[in-house]
């Protein structure tokens, strides 16, 4: 890899690997961000939740990655449907607490699984779409870009279905 790339040159994953480093480089005491681990490898998530840890300001982010989540946050504000929400220290949902979200539900392995493989083919969807977007090289590049766009909503459809 070339650190002379033109931005326009970039993967999805370079172009949040390099907004997020101008970000905990610029002279900010808050950081809001969405989503910040999407298009990110695993070490990259790694790194990324290493210098969150580090951070010497304030970071409000939205995410559905819960590894991220639990490894970061110290509070959480977690929306409900019909405009219910409920703000507290991170992880209090999984004590039950009347009024939270889990309220005593406890998530099985599988709806687990279900929701961890679902949030991969988003990730996955949203790569491809970012990809098709950029100038392609090729129309074979664009037919099998074009090909695995329409298997992930397929996909992402079954896994849908299932929960």
């Amino acid at each position: 890899m070339t650190i002379f790339k033109e931005a326009g040159q970039l993967s999805g994953g370079e172009r949040v690997k390099a907004a997020l480093a101008k970000l905990f480089l610029g002279p900010y005491n808050m950081l809001l961000i969405d989503e910040p681990t999407n298009y990110l490898d695993v070490f990259a998530r790694e790194q990324l939740e290493a210098a969150l840890q580090q951070y010497p300001g304030t970071v409000l982010f939205a995410a559905h990655d819960r590894r991220l989540v639990q490894a970061v946050a110290t509070h959480r504000l977690t929306l409900k449907g019909g405009g219910e929400w409920y703000f507290g220290e991170s992880g209090e949902e999984s004590r039950g607490i009347p009024g939270t979200p889990a309220e005593g539900r406890v998530t099985s392995y599988a709806e687990a699984e279900q929701t961890e493989q679902l949030m991969r083919i988003e990730r996955e969807l949203a790569e491809t779409i970012s990809r098709l977007s950029m100038p392609i090289r090729s129309e074979a590049e664009a037919a099998g870009l074009d090909r695995r766009f329409h298997e992930l909503v397929a996909e992402k459809r079954k896994w849908t279905r299932t929960q």
